[in-house]
């Protein structure tokens, strides 16, 4: 992980991860066919990764069958952080749902965002985050070239905070990211200066 990826914040979930979602969704509505369909498709994964804090190389492999069906008693089996699973919110289930009537895929099985110049091979990091970057800078908001690990933190940090903020909570999040140490996770969720 970078000293950037590792040193920036999480978002705050009510005061700056939800007005984003907003933000963008007002744009999704104002724009027309093309636009509209991938403008809608980053939304869905903007969404994705900030109530699931799952890593871009996972969030860019989600195809719409993964999600499509979901409810909220459903979970989000993160196969890299040994088992742990995420429930999902009903907010990202209708935000999903509404998303995949403007996109309208040919097959389910296609690829939530995918690479324009290679139909359906899943976009690369750095051109998913300029994208997003693009996007969030036209709705008003410059979290620079990371935001995919953003996303992650908030996820992580949502997580923690839903789970009450304790040692377990903290642990669970932790095996979640796939950490080495909880000082790690404390730091990268930025709790060492909280205290």
């Amino acid at each position: 992980m970078s000293d950037l990826q590792y040193s920036m914040r999480p978002l705050e979930w009510k005061s700056e991860f939800k007005k984003i979602l907003k933000a963008v969704e007002l744009e999704v509505n104002k724009q027309e066919d093309d636009k509209k369909r991938k403008l809608a498709s980053y939304h869905t994964s903007i969404a994705l990764g900030g109530y699931l804090g799952i890593h871009s190389r996972q969030l860019l492999a989600i195809k719409w069958e993964d999600v499509i069906k979901k409810k909220k008693t459903d979970t989000f089996w993160n196969k890299n952080a040994k088992g742990h699973e995420v429930h999902f919110h009903p907010e990202l289930i209708s935000i999903i749902k509404r998303n995949y009537k403007i996109c309208r895929p040919f097959a389910d099985h296609h690829l939530i965002v995918s690479n324009p110049l290679k139909h359906q091979k899943p976009l690369i990091d750095r051109a998913f985050n300029n994208t997003l970057a693009q996007i969030l800078l036209n709705c008003g908001y410059d979290i620079g070239s990371e935001g995919s690990h953003i996303l992650r933190k908030t996820g992580a940090l949502r997580i923690y905070n839903e789970m009450g903020r304790g040692e377990d909570a903290l642990q669970y999040v932790s095996e979640f990211l796939n950490h080495r140490s909880l000082g790690m996770t404390r730091t990268y969720l930025g709790l060492a200066n909280r205290k």
